[in-house]
């Protein structure tokens, strides 16, 4: 009786653990999914010069670095910035790229001033979590910073709340 009782209360705990170790370790994902085709992204960066145009198209088969912003926090902050190196260091290998706040003007407003105030050159747009092209790009709220590495209209990789190493590390890859 004694081994019965304690095999069925093994048992419940094994169970009761297998149900509860991936809810506790799942990580955020966030992104669209690796092989997929990159979505069309149409942007008017607030930093730049060029107007309305489309981030997808004009990488064309070229690398591209997409950052979709949902949060201003620290970590954002950094994964803007590692956006922003990658994307300066690899323009001679015709690295396209784009940072989307997502949000309204009033809620962007602090990140938008940050981005001004670093001069960073990334092209950076501000779109509403509703605007046609966002919803296809399966950006979750939850997660602050996703950044997507695009090569040939495919998707090469969506990283949740990178890095720095990680997105220096993934635009270099995209790049050789």
């Amino acid at each position: 009786m004694r081994l019965r009782n304690w095999l069925l209360g093994a048992g419940a705990a094994a169970v009761a653990g297998l149900l509860l170790v991936p809810r506790l370790t799942a990580a955020e994902t966030s992104g669209l999914a690796k092989g997929g085709n990159a979505p069309l992204l149409h942007v008017d960066a607030f930093n730049d010069t060029d107007g309305e145009y489309c981030v997808t198209c004009r990488a064309g088969k070229m690398p591209a670095v997409v950052a979709f912003v949902t949060a201003d926090t620290e970590t954002s902050r950094a994964g803007i910035k590692a956006v922003d190196e990658a994307w300066r260091g690899g323009q001679d290998k015709h690295l396209n790229g784009a940072v989307v706040l997502v949000g309204t003007a009033d809620s962007t407003k602090s990140l938008r001033d940050w981005v001004a105030a670093q001069k960073l050159a990334v092209p950076t747009a501000v779109a509403a979590p509703d605007y046609k092209d966002i919803p296809n790009w399966k950006v979750n709220n939850k997660v602050a910073t996703t950044v997507v590495l695009i090569k040939e209209h495919r998707i090469v990789e969506s990283l949740a709340d990178p890095d720095h190493k990680s997105v220096k590390d993934g635009v270099a890859a995209l790049t050789n």
